[in-house]
């Protein structure tokens, strides 16, 4: 880093390349003041901060679920568009569990997941059956 002359005038301006966090003021014995001023201070410039991205949270998976009523359209990811007909306990393999039913226009009931559909009214499919 360079030095400051030794000859300053009052009121010189000298330009020094260097890293500082802010400028000082120094009383010297001649009575005038030497202002170090940085460029933050001159041009209202700072390093930017680092990003910080947010945390993803998990969260339970039946708050998906959570504000579905009985009649509402739901899409299901095989069978299309269809009816939510409320929660339905099955024993499978011994196990009890809690499914979500859902109608198709045939009348057939399929128990499985669901993207709820947002929106105007659809019409609900037919299901194959073999």
């Amino acid at each position: 880093m360079k030095s400051l002359p030794a000859d300053l005038a009052p009121g010189e301006i000298y330009f020094l390349q260097g890293s500082l966090n802010e400028g000082w003021t120094l009383k010297e014995e001649t009575g005038q003041p030497l202002h170090l001023l940085t460029d933050s201070e001159i041009f209202g410039w700072s390093r930017p901060r680092p990003r910080i991205r947010p945390r993803k949270s998990a969260s339970a998976p039946e708050t998906a679920y959570a504000d579905l009523q009985v009649g509402d359209y739901v899409v299901h990811v095989d069978y299309g568009i269809g009816l939510f007909q409320g929660l339905v306990e099955k024993n499978v393999d011994g196990i009890q569990r809690e499914y979500l039913q859902l109608e198709f226009d045939d009348t057939a009931h399929v128990l499985s997941p669901f993207t709820r559909q947002t929106g105007s009214p659809a019409t609900l499919v037919q299901m194959e059956t073999s």
